[in-house]
């Protein structure tokens, strides 16, 4: 009976998504992008198949001298023309908010990076050529006037959907909101912001999915995943600046959520002086799937392994039906697709030829 209700209201797109899926690049694809001598055979490659082939000549026509960047802003742009359609074709209930969530970490990411290029004065049309074009929104621009914490919330962030995850920056531990911004502050920031977003989103799908919804069962998975992510780069960071990433700030910045908490979190936060051995034995004993992730003999980092059992993860939400999950579960493969495109095109740009495989699956 679930089933029939999601099909009303996303049968439509549970279907378009399952044909993005099925048009995600395939591993003889991989293998052809990586055989080209130059970009001009890459975009050859890619205009042969589903996801790409409508769109690359058409857009790279007039090109003379074509660039990693000029694949990048195409492939990217389509990424995003094809996300647009979901959001303009789902109903006004769940499944927009649901991908209105999904677009606020783009917009985070963009607000980052805007603020970041202002603290060192860079160019804003560069700086907002650079953003994602999922992140952006109509009052992003103005963030170039914003060098502290409060021209930035009072002037941008105040009337957007992401001033839940800033709020709390002006609380009682905050930074100091009339400060003149630092790189530092930023990265602070982003974390903090970024803690708020992944506790908002993951508590907004358990009150708005039963227990026994999929969708509910999947994206509490996904999202402890991220947490956790953020967790273990936070810990490892805490190491090289132990000054500046103290116990204090630990817990200000580190998710109260995911498959390291709470046991791996009070191991973690429990001690001002862990060294890389002590953090890595309490992850890799409080969460079994992360075993192995900080081996370094077969030359992959920990972002390698992180992309891997990102891509398990979908793999499963894909075989599963009546879930908003198989969007998440392609939004995430698309963004993955795109990083391999990207980096074998730079890799035939700077003739890197010895790194062009060192990307990640993705079906």
């Amino acid at each position: 009976m679930e089933g029939v209700f999601f099909n009303v209201d996303n049968g439509y797109l549970e279907g378009i998504v399952t044909g993005l899926r099925n048009e995600l690049l395939t591993s003889s694809n991989y293998m052809n992008l990586q055989q080209c001598d130059n970009l001009e055979d890459l975009k050859l490659q890619l205009s042969t198949t589903a996801a790409y082939g409508s769109v690359i000549n058409t857009a790279l026509a007039n090109v003379n001298t074509l660039s990693s960047k000029d694949i990048s802003t195409v492939i990217q742009e389509n990424f995003y023309k094809e996300f647009k359609y979901l959001l303009n074709n789902s109903n006004e209930g769940l499944t927009k908010q649901f991908l209105d969530y999904v677009r606020y970490s783009y917009m985070i990411d963009n607000v980052i990076l805007i603020i970041n290029g202002t603290i060192h004065e860079r160019d804003t049309s560069e700086l907002l050529a650079k953003c994602h074009p999922l992140g952006i929104f109509d009052t992003l621009p103005t963030l170039s006037v914003a060098t502290d914490l409060e021209t930035l919330y009072n002037l941008v962030i105040v009337d957007t959907p992401l001033a839940p995850f800033f709020i709390k920056i002006f609380g009682e531990n905050s930074v100091d909101a009339s400060k003149q911004l630092t790189d530092l502050d930023m990265e602070i920031v982003k974390n903090r912001v970024y803690k708020e977003y992944l506790q908002h989103f993951k508590e907004w799908i358990q009150t708005s999915f039963p227990d026994y919804d999929p969708t509910n069962e999947n994206m509490t998975e996904f999202l402890n995943f991220e947490a956790d992510k953020r967790t273990i780069n936070i810990m490892l960071s805490s190491i090289e600046y132990p000054d500046i990433i103290n116990l204090e700030l630990k817990k200000e910045v580190i998710p109260e959520m995911g498959k390291l908490y709470p046991i791996g979190y009070q191991q973690l936060l429990g001690s001002t002086d862990l060294d890389y051995e002590s953090i890595k034995q309490i992850i890799e004993s409080s969460v079994y799937e992360y075993k192995g992730i900080f081996d370094d003999s077969e030359n992959k980092t920990l972002e390698d392994y992180f992309s891997a059992i990102e891509m398990d993860y979908c793999k499963d939400f894909f075989t599963q039906q009546f879930t908003l999950s198989s969007f998440y579960a392609w939004i995430k493969c698309k963004e993955q697709e795109i990083k391999n495109i990207i980096w074998i095109a730079e890799c035939i740009q700077q003739d890197q030829r010895d790194k062009i495989g060192k990307y990640v699956s993705v079906v």
